[in-house]
């Protein structure tokens, strides 16, 4: 069984099985999960180059935040289409959508879109 199977039978988090299996001796299998791939290195890939949702989830796997997670991509294609595209400001985006100015901020600067706004964020 995989960490993650024997974690839902047990009704436990995979690192508190892991643990509590290092503790007693075992010695972990080595993971087949792909390399992190960075949320600004997927928003190029799909906004840049024009890579599919899928193209973009294979190059690899989720942060611990999900950003990779196709819905997150279509998240952030919506807030860089309003910012960008649009020229709505960080206030109306966040209205649009229903976050906070600072939320679309930090969405848009961490795939790589840092905003050129120099207002305070309320």
């Amino acid at each position: 069984m995989t960490l993650t199977q024997v974690a839902q039978r047990l009704g436990m988090t995979e690192p508190s099985v892991g643990e509590r299996l290092r503790r007693s001796g075992y010695e972990m299998r080595p993971g087949s999960r792909k390399p992190r791939t960075s949320t600004s290195e997927l928003a190029r890939l799909y906004f840049d180059e024009g890579s599919s949702l899928v193209q973009v989830g294979a190059r690899g796997r989720p942060d611990p935040k999900g950003r990779l997670h196709p819905a997150a991509i279509r998240r952030l294609s919506t807030l860089a289409r309003l910012y960008f595209d649009e020229g709505l400001t960080l206030a109306q985006v966040a209205a649009r959508v229903g976050a906070t100015a600072q939320t679309v901020r930090l969405h848009l600067a961490e795939a790589g879109y840092p905003t050129a706004s120099t207002q305070p964020v309320m």
